[in-house]
């Protein structure tokens, strides 16, 4: 298990990756295990790299409508965001499916669906 922070760790059974990197007959080695422990899976170079998706698509269709409903999209934006930044994300990038807002009426059209990123980007 990996603890990030720019102070040192006092938490009980954590050592430093240096120290640990001067354990292994080679250093590049080690910085090899430890990529591939950090990373979640292969570089996805075919479609079928998208099953890990198959997992979690139940939750995309419970929640879809939800999320992308006007009403509850900005604040649901919002909070998400501003826990982004309560855990001290340095960057974020949003990747939002432009087309997929919609209200009471149907679609909402693709310039108040950037008004709404705009917003969000002033009130943070």
């Amino acid at each position: 298990m990996f603890h990030v922070t720019a102070k040192p760790c006092l938490k009980e059974g954590y050592m430093k990756c240096n120290t640990l990197r001067h354990y292994w007959k080679n250093s590049r080695e080690f910085d090899t295990w430890l990529t591939t422990k950090m990373s979640l899976k292969p570089h996805c170079t075919h479609r079928e790299d998208h099953k890990i998706w198959e997992d979690f698509q139940y939750k995309f269709s419970l929640t879809f409508e939800l999320y992308n409903y006007l009403k509850f999209f900005e604040k649901i934006l919002y909070r998400v965001v501003k826990e982004y930044i309560r855990e001290m994300c340095t960057v974020v990038e949003i990747r939002h499916v432009l087309g997929c807002l919609f209200d009471d009426n149907g679609p909402v059209s693709l310039e108040r669906e950037i008004k709404i990123f705009e917003r969000l980007q002033k009130n943070i």
